[in-house]
């Protein structure tokens, strides 16, 4: 039975699965990303993870990077989570260190084929999948196939303005979707509303260290800290006004939430969907159904196999 290797690079950490022909993941193996700037570090940590998962029978492997990837040629023009990684032709150094077949593209993409051929709905061919995390990614598919665009950055949502007065974003823009409601923007907003005078019960758990503050914390406390209660409302707003603009231009079936901050919008789930209504047209609003990944931590490693599998 043919094996493929999916991968998800990311900016913390480097996963692998190993997949049969069924999608079925038979090992993993996870390491740190260690050092963003360090480019023949990073490279090195990827082919050993490889070697390790491969055996005789793997055909290729698939990489789900987060950033800005050129899928017919394999390079990555730019990865805001990881700075080495620019204008690096990954398809070539992976083929020519592993003699694998080698394929790259956008973690959201490859998040959306895992949702597309092994999510909890095998018989949907029109969605959106938003992944929410370190930044806002998002992939489209049509009648079972990921909308591309010309450059591949069809569906970068993250880069919507909601408010062009708004905090600088990652991509040099103001205001961007993704500048208000991804995993780092929601700690920068809570760290600008304290001081060490603040009365806070997140606070007092963590003895005032800043340092310990972090995202699932301040979901973590949305109940009883004023603070995280307020920021995470905000949040939500902003999170229900990007997605009826998407809505409206898009007029999807489904939208599936994923990443690793996904399940977490459980908590605010209400409030997202208040602004959401509030902003988008009636019959779309009314039509397009949400859901979250079943998939967990594993989609985009998951997706990536897949793209590895489909491609060869």
């Amino acid at each position: 039975m043919n094996e493929f290797i999916g991968v998800d690079l990311g900016g913390t950490k480097i996963f692998g699965v190993a997949l049969n022909d069924n999608f079925e993941i038979l090992s993993s193996k996870r390491v740190l990303t260690g050092d963003v700037n360090d480019l023949s570090s990073i490279i090195e940590k990827v082919i050993n993870l490889i070697n390790e998962l491969k055996t005789e029978n793997t055909k290729s492997v698939g990489f789900g990077v987060a950033g800005f990837v050129d899928f017919k040629n394999g390079i990555i023009h730019g990865s805001p989570n990881i700075p080495a990684l620019k204008e690096v032709n990954l398809k070539e150094i992976v083929e020519r260190e592993t003699g694998l077949y080698t394929f790259i593209d956008n973690d959201a993409k490859t998040g959306a084929l895992a949702e597309l051929y092994v999510g909890s709905d095998k018989n949907l061919k029109d969605f959106l999948f938003i992944a929410f995390g370190t930044g806002i990614g998002s992939a489209i598919v049509t009648n079972g196939s990921i909308v591309r665009g010309k450059d591949n950055l069809a569906g970068e949502i993250g880069h919507i303005t909601l408010d062009p007065n708004g905090p600088l974003c990652t991509c040099g823009k103001y205001g961007c979707f993704e500048a208000f409601a991804s995993g780092p923007s929601i700690r920068r907003i809570y760290l600008e509303r304290i001081n060490k005078t603040t009365k806070s019960p997140l606070l007092e758990s963590i003895n005032y260290n800043f340092d310990l503050i972090d995202t699932p914390l301040i979901f973590e406390f949305i109940n009883t800290d004023p603070i995280a209660k307020e920021v995470l409302y905000e949040t939500a707003m902003h999170i229900g006004h990007g997605l009826s603009i998407v809505v409206n231009l898009l007029n999807p079936e489904k939208i599936i939430i994923g990443g690793g901050m996904g399940q977490s919008l459980k908590l605010i789930f209400n409030d997202i969907m208040d602004s959401f209504y509030k902003n988008t047209l009636k019959i779309p609003g009314k039509s397009v159904q949400f859901e979250f990944s079943t998939l967990g931590n594993v989609g985009v490693a998951l997706g990536s196999g897949i793209l590895a599998s489909i491609n060869i």
